[in-house]
């Protein structure tokens, strides 16, 4: 990315919450939005830059669409919702979500040609229906109550550990190096309904039952 300049964004707070709807942001970066509740609607973000340290938020995104942008975030134990957004050649990179948040929800979200690098959501979060095409996850821990009915099309996994009620998950076209998979086998968990593998290279899976631990 170019050099980009801080945007100010005090104009969108009333009463210490945050509402960004209806926007369009371009070659920019975001930061300081240290409100209780922060809200994204509708938004498209083209080459911006998400650079924040948090508390303890309700932060939340919905139906926007964010290209070539960079994310780098500590969210501390705050509550995430994203939902029905589109993130295209963005770059996750120092995610981390603590244990102690509420259960945040992560729903019909397409990534594609994204990368995560050095990602950590800790706490109790559901992913549903995500559809993640191209890119790779590299140095990343899922821990997760539900992650269900999700799509995994033509990426890499390396060094990624993921602890969750894993179930309804298809993988076409993965590739996966020193990936741990923790879960609960179970008559819907079981090793005929735990995934769907097409055209994946899976010798560097492994699956682990937390009840023998």
């Amino acid at each position: 990315m170019n050099e980009i300049k801080v945007i100010d964004l005090a104009a969108y707070v009333t009463d210490g919450e945050f509402l960004l709807e209806n926007v369009t942001l371009e070659n920019c970066k975001v930061m300081n939005l240290h409100c209780d509740n922060i809200v994204y609607e509708n938004c498209k973000f083209h080459n911006v830059v998400f650079d924040d340290h948090f508390d303890d938020h309700a932060i939340s995104s919905e139906n926007c669409e964010f290209i070539h942008c960079e994310f780098h975030i500590n969210f501390g134990q705050s509550y995430l919702t994203l939902e029905d957004n589109l993130f295209r050649d963005c770059l996750f990179e120092n995610i981390n979500l603590d244990y102690g948040s509420g259960t945040s929800y992560m729903k019909g979200n397409g990534f594609l040609d994204c990368n995560f690098m050095n990602v950590k959501l800790q706490g109790d979060t559901e992913y549903i229906d995500q559809y993640i095409r191209g890119g790779k996850i590299e140095n990343a821990v899922f821990i997760s109550n539900n992650m269900n009915g999700n799509q995994f099309l033509e990426m890499q996994f390396k060094d990624v550990e993921i602890g969750a009620y894993f179930i309804g998950n298809k993988m076409y076209s993965v590739s996966f190096e020193n990936v741990l998979l923790k879960g609960v086998l179970t008559e819907m968990t079981g090793a005929n309904n735990l995934n769907v593998f097409f055209h994946c290279d899976t010798s560097g899976f492994r699956f682990k039952d937390q009840n023998e631990e």
